[in-house]
């Protein structure tokens, strides 16, 4: 991709069911991705030729996602707000869809599929600026599923 592509057309939602259906979270103000890391095993072979440390990839650990949104702290008027809320409240893990555009028009989407449950629900209310809430996942599936290429939405 070149030049860019604003942060804007972003996209999350969640599903309890399978097969999955797809409930929209609005209001996305920031959005954090799975991020798969592995961690460094020592391969070293002490010789005279080499001084240099050898490593291998290991165990990968997944960084904790998240997302940021406008928040509506009104549970009849966001009613997904109030269910990630319950949710980090009880621990329920379900399966989530990242998407972020791949192109200005916001006509293809690239996207991440995981199971996690909702870890934290941080409010910020700040007095001269915007209330949002900050929601943060804890992976906990077998795998993060990314698309093949980039389509259509699969998020209304």
């Amino acid at each position: 991709m070149t030049g860019g592509v604003p942060g804007n057309g972003c996209k999350a939602a969640y599903s309890q069911n399978s097969p999955l259906t797809w409930t929209r979270v609005g209001e996305i103000v920031d959005l954090t991705f799975p991020v798969i890391a592995a961690d460094d095993i020592n391969i070293d072979v002490h010789s005279t030729t080499s001084k240099f440390h050898k490593v291998m990839p290991g165990l990968a650990s997944v960084g904790s996602p998240g997302f940021t949104v406008l928040g509506d702290m009104d549970p009849a008027t966001s009613a997904a707000q109030a269910q990630l809320r319950a949710w980090s409240k009880d621990g329920t893990s379900v399966w989530w869809r990242f998407e972020v555009p791949t192109n200005r028009a916001r006509t293809t989407f690239f996207g991440v599929e995981f199971k996690a449950a909702v870890k934290s629900d941080e409010p910020a209310t700040p007095i001269n600026d915007k209330q949002t809430r900050r929601f943060n996942l804890s992976f906990d599936g077998d795998d993060i599923y990314d698309d093949a290429a980039a389509g259509a939405s699969e998020i209304s």
